[in-house]
């Protein structure tokens, strides 16, 4: 597969990751185990999720690169994606703002949002370029 095409499921791939996740999230029934520490800290700061997940991957890089004990291109690469995920999940959960009173729709609700959710995460795998930084 050529880069171009890559790198275009790659940002399809994100794009649609963030519209699950804050699908997901609106449904208030759960969020991702790897999207509830910057869940459970903004809803308890005055930071968007879309900030704190900036910091979380920020973090998560760090970290990677005390493991590795040398920072690799790849592992840096991934601060500008944690930036631009970030914002794009703070854009989504501006446009998908919704609230469905009834806990029957919320679960029907939530099958479509797994499904784009973990699209994106095929679609991001698939590229074969780089994981975000928690993955």
């Amino acid at each position: 597969m050529n880069l171009k095409r890559r790198i275009s499921q790659y940002i399809l791939g994100l794009i649609l990751m963030a519209v699950g996740l804050v699908f997901i999230k609106r449904l208030n029934l759960g969020i991702s185990p790897i999207s509830s520490v910057p869940d459970a800290i903004s809803s308890v700061t005055p930071f968007t999720l879309g900030n704190v997940t900036i910091a979380f991957h920020v973090l998560c890089v760090i970290g990677q690169i005390i493991v590795n004990r040398k920072p690799t291109v790849r592992i840096i690469l991934t601060l500008p994606l944690a930036i631009g995920f970030g914002y794009l999940i703070d854009l989504c959960m501006l446009i998908i703002n919704f609230s469905v009173p009834y806990l029957w729709l919320r679960i029907v609700l939530l099958v479509p949002g797994i499904i784009i959710s973990a699209l994106g995460v095929v679609l991001i795998v698939g590229a074969d370029l780089m994981l975000p930084a928690p993955d």
